[in-house]
């Protein structure tokens, strides 16, 4: 996604229109074609229009999903002027860790952008628990109650979740309501009056001369009182 927001930046900034080609003609026309073509072939995205692509993505769903005051004021959220960014301002200025880990850029927790990234973290740390992987997004990004929001992406949401890690957590099939009871179960009647049967077998046994034979059994289940013969 990264990339393909990259190339849109690219080709955006390569060909925008100047004043003379608002009402272009048939040349100019053919002229741009070849134009593109000629930068579709040629284009590679550097770093740094990968870095402006990501900043480009996380800035329009930060602007889509703006924090509340209150987690404004808990985490500190202040806006960065260089990447024009809300990062999150924390104790960690004198640290000797990354500066993105130190002011960690914030990720709406609604955001959709969010669930992409929990879920590439999560398969980059190789299916971990929302422990480590709420480690590993800490380094770069902040996102307000994270283990939440991790243990919703990857279990419990249908659309997003891992099966390989989804598969402890899934409850059982739940059986369906009984239906009631058939009147030969409910009412008083004879023994054996409603009788169902079950044959089994064989089973290898011996006979009055001493010879291996096979034999077989039939069950008498009485449906109302639920007795049995043999």
């Amino acid at each position: 996604m990264v990339r393909t927001v990259g190339y849109i930046l690219r080709l955006t900034t390569k060909f925008r229109p100047t004043f003379s080609e608002l009402t272009p003609t048939e040349e100019l026309k053919l002229h741009n074609r070849n134009k593109f073509l000629n930068f579709m072939r040629s284009i590679t995205l550097s770093i740094q229009d990968l870095q402006i692509a990501h900043d480009a993505i996380i800035r329009q769903e930060q602007c889509r999903h703006p924090p509340s005051l209150r987690c404004a004021k808990d985490l500190n959220i202040k806006f960065d002027v260089k990447t024009k960014l809300l990062r999150c301002f924390g104790r960690y200025e004198r640290s000797a860790i990354e500066q993105e880990a130190i002011n960690p850029i914030y990720l709406p927790p609604d955001s959709w952008i969010t669930s992409l990234i929990v879920s590439e973290t999560h398969l980059k740390v190789l299916h971990a628990g929302p422990t480590i992987t709420l480690a590993t997004i800490r380094q770069k990004y902040w996102i307000p109650q994270g283990k939440t929001i991790i243990r919703k992406v990857t279990i419990y949401n249908k659309q997003t979740r891992c099966y390989k890690c989804c598969r402890p957590h899934v409850k059982p099939y739940t059986a369906p309501p009984e239906p009631p009871l058939p009147s030969f179960r409910s009412n008083a009647l004879q023994v054996f009056e409603n009788t169902g049967l079950d044959y089994f077998g064989p089973l290898k046994t011996r006979n009055s001369s001493n010879e291996i034979m096979k034999s077989y059994g039939v069950i008498f289940d009485c449906l109302t009182y639920r007795a049995i013969k043999l």
